[in-house]
């Protein structure tokens, strides 16, 4: 995964543990699935 991905994931997730519903909201507009979204929260940083 891309760095610019990954931190949009990041923000995501900061935005999201203060206002429900808006991780859908935000994947919508980056054009991700939930899937791939929680998948790529849980993947391990490769360099």
């Amino acid at each position: 995964m891309n760095s610019q991905r990954r931190l949009a994931y990041h923000a995501i997730k900061e935005v999201n543990q203060n206002n429900h519903g808006t991780v859908t909201k935000l994947l919508s507009i980056l054009k991700v699935s939930r899937q791939a979204y929680y998948k790529g929260l849980h993947r391990d940083v490769t360099t």
